[in-house]
């Protein structure tokens, strides 16, 4: 979440709720004192939204309601061309992970306690777990009694949203003991959660009649969450095989067997999470059966030769850009198992989306691990363990330690002096000790930092700092990022950008035939056309392909069985290319009549359909552009436009419910037949698609017997045979009568 996006969230809160504090903006939103400071100041002095009346308690000062801007009453008026629909009647199909949060022992609580003190408890604990469920973006939809749901991946998905929620689900639990002292303090009593999660399809959005609206997710994925917690034992966190596979990389978790699970046919199997791994890198990938890279042979030779440079007290850099999956992890264990043969393992620095705003997040978690702290540690422990490890590693001056100290928040007890400087020059302190520490030594070493782009300012300038201070060090840098992310350090000789492109045609040929050898070319072509040169896609999307149970495998190998238009987006890749279109805002529904046109469509179609102003339009498409989902050429109004990524086109269709869907072909075929009559004469199998996913099945069946013929002419057999065969399928849908025989 970008700081932007922490203030407007924040002056949403502060406005609903009237009073915040300071503690609650800092958990809800994971923030530092600075960044809390730095907060305080926007909503106070500079947007002059709230007050700070008593000490670190902020009070909304700003208006009730704030009035429209004339644009978005523009695109108001608009979008209600657009939908069409009563504005309660909001949802969408998307991939969705539910969390149930019981509280156990309830009723006996409720039965010792009085109504006011257990009304008490349930909000101190309710506040608690909220405040950790909106820090990793989750939404809490609804407090049942005593329970909390929670939904993560709506209303804006992240490509993580398991992750998410299985992260705060495990700082639910770490938060109990603290939350039951205060507990045991105020009312004598402590408390215990059963927490279970499952992620699944559903259709999302608001429901509960006209008056009383409610977000509420339809399908399978709540009622199953719902009974995996009633199986969790107190204090656990329980979740289903389909969200342990999509996490199993980054959590250790013990089967706890199968269920039987009310109102569900099959047993369940169940898995408790225990921790997150602690693993880095090479550790991780090394334990994942890995498909075999392809290409990549000038990349990996470039970062080899920076490795040579370095390793001879010529500190190196090396920045690997490209877009989500195209391979740049993968290629940064190819160069580090090789170089690691030589050297110790490198040094791992990751950033994470939902820890930046939080600075230095990636160097503390990296020293806790090396250094072993462990939550249940006492302060003495820690400040014994922090000792040891610095001294180790020549950091044993006072000041070091006191930095250091203060960074992992371990207290002094007295052993050393508190650092009483300014913040500012605290902060440049510690920058330049973390730099010494991150160079530290004389034999050539390998450092990484994953996902810069999620980096926080803090981490960012530390990196700066690193990479004034390399140029003499035996250390080569990796960092990994998306074509976003702009650097803000100096250039120099030392430092090496390298993009990562997709993969070439007969490449991703070659990478499939790694995952299953015999396809079906028209198997392989579909392949190859959804999957864009993109290798996680290529891998995904085939993997899936093969588990869907279309293809049999024979002595002559695969054999289709069933059409691939029921094979739908893997659950793996779900999240992060939902991610990716509710990041649009408003332009998101722009997006989904594009896909509904097709992967390629020009700007005079889209215009007919989506009845918005050329204003609003161009800048709709503008911000599709800019987000590299689509590529434009020509000038509007003769403007085409393609979808970057079949898949990305085809999460957008297929987000729309059913009835949305038909009314967008509905409307693409009203605007074909009025104003695009040479498409109808050279395309009409486009009119017969359209018309067949609008539902209107005599309107259709003309068209496919016009492309059939069409196809005839031109000797297109096979073309001419499955046009009229559609043709056929959608009459036998037609109820008996003259015009049928006919």
């Amino acid at each position: 979440m970008s700081f932007e996006e922490i203030i407007n969230q924040a002056s949403e809160m502060l406005q609903r709720r009237g009073q915040v504090s300071c503690r609650t903006m800092k958990r809800q939103f994971d923030l530092d004192d600075e960044a809390m400071e730095d907060l305080k100041f926007e909503l106070i002095k500079v947007k002059k939204l709230a007050a700070e009346n008593e000490p670190s308690i902020l009070t909304w000062i700003g208006e009730t309601s704030q009035a429209k801007t004339d644009t978005d009453q523009v695109r108001n008026s608009h979008e209600s061309n657009i939908t069409e629909r009563d504005s309660q009647d909001v949802a969408e199909r998307r991939q969705l992970t539910v969390m149930f949060i019981d509280l156990v022992g309830s009723t006996v609580l409720s039965q010792k306690l009085d109504p006011e003190d257990f009304r008490e408890v349930l909000y101190e604990y309710q506040e608690l777990f909220d405040s950790i469920i909106v820090k990793y973006q989750g939404q809490v939809v609804q407090h049942q009694g005593d329970g909390i749901v929670a939904y993560f991946g709506f209303p804006i998905a992240q490509e993580d949203d398991p992750r998410r929620a299985i992260m705060s689900g495990l700082d639910m639990l770490g938060s109990m003991d603290e939350l039951n002292q205060r507990l045991q303090k105020k009312k004598n009593v402590t408390i215990q959660v059963r927490i279970g999660l499952h992620t699944g399809m559903v259709v999302v959005g608001t429901a509960g009649g006209r008056g009383h609206p409610l977000m509420h997710a339809i399908g399978e994925g709540p009622n199953l969450a719902s009974r995996i917690q009633n199986e969790a034992l107190p204090n656990t966190l329980v979740i289903s095989e389909v969200t342990k596979k999509l996490v199993s990389s980054f959590f250790e978790t013990k089967h706890m067997g199968a269920y039987n699970l009310k109102g569900f046919a099959e047993p369940m199997d169940l898995y408790l999470v225990l921790k997150e791994r602690e693993k880095d890198l090479i550790d991780l990938m090394s334990a994942v059966n890995l498909t075999p890279m392809v290409g990549r042979e000038w990349e990996r030779a470039k970062i080899l030769e920076r490795w040579d440079l370095a390793r001879g007290s010529n500190g190196q850099f090396v920045l690997i850009s490209g877009e989500a999956g195209i391979g740049k992890t993968r290629l940064v264990y190819s160069v580090a198992s090789e170089i690691t043969k030589e050297i110790k393992p490198p040094k791992t620095f990751r950033c994470l989306s939902y820890h930046c705003n939080a600075s230095f997040q990636p160097i503390i978690e990296k020293l806790q691990h090396e250094i072993g702290l462990d939550q249940e540690d006492k302060p003495g422990a820690k400040l014994d363990k922090l000792e040891q490890y610095l001294k180790s590693r020549g950091f044993d001056s006072p000041v070091d330690i006191a930095l250091f100290a203060a960074l992992l928040f371990i207290p002094l007890l007295g052993r050393y002096e508190e650092l009483n400087v300014p913040a500012e020059r605290k902060k440049a302190l510690t920058t330049a000790t973390l730099t010494r520490w991150i160079l530290n030594g004389d034999a050539p070493s390998m450092v990484l930092f994953e996902d810069i782009h999620w980096a926080d300012p803090s981490t960012l300038d530390l990196l700066g700092l690193v990479l004034d201070n390399i140029s003499s060090s035996p250390t080569l840098i990796i960092g990994t990022a998306r074509p976003e992310f702009q650097p803000g350090w100096k250039k120099g000789s030392h430092i090496t950008q390298i993009i990562v492109n997709r993969l070439t045609r007969n490449q991703s040929k070659t990478m499939i035939r790694e995952l299953a050898k015999d396809l079906p070319a028209f198997v392989l072509h579909d392949l190859l056309t959804k999957t864009d040169g993109n290798p996680l896609f290529v891998e995904e999307v085939t993997k899936w392909v093969l588990e869907s149970g279309v293809l049999e495998q024979t002595k002559d190998g695969y054999q289709l069985k069933a059409s691939l238009k029921s094979v739908s987006i893997p659950n793996t890749l779900q999240d992060s290319l939902m991610a990716r279109l509710d990041r649009l805002g408003p332009a998101k529904e722009v997006a989904q009549i594009c896909a509904t046109i097709g992967r390629e469509f020009s700007y005079t179609l889209v215009k007919a359909i989506s009845q918005l102003g050329d204003e609003i339009l161009k800048e709709d498409l503008s911000r599709l552009i800019s987000a590299e989902l689509l590529v434009g050429r020509g000038e509007i109004p003769n403007a085409f436009y393609t979808f970057k990524h079949a898949l990305v086109q085809e999460t957008a269709y297929m987000s729309l419910l059913k009835k949305r869907r038909q009314e967008f072909h509905r409307r693409i075929v009203e605007a074909l037949e009025k104003s695009l009559a040479e498409v109808v004469q050279s395309n009409p199998e486009l009119l017969a698609y359209h018309c067949t996913e609008a539902g209107m099945i005599e309107q259709a069946i003309p068209y496919w017997k016009q492309a059939g013929e069409l196809a005839l002419s031109r000797s297109a057999h096979a073309e001419a045979i499955n046009h009229l065969n559609e043709g056929l399928l959608l009459l036998n849908q037609l109820p008996d009568s003259s015009q049928k025989i006919q």
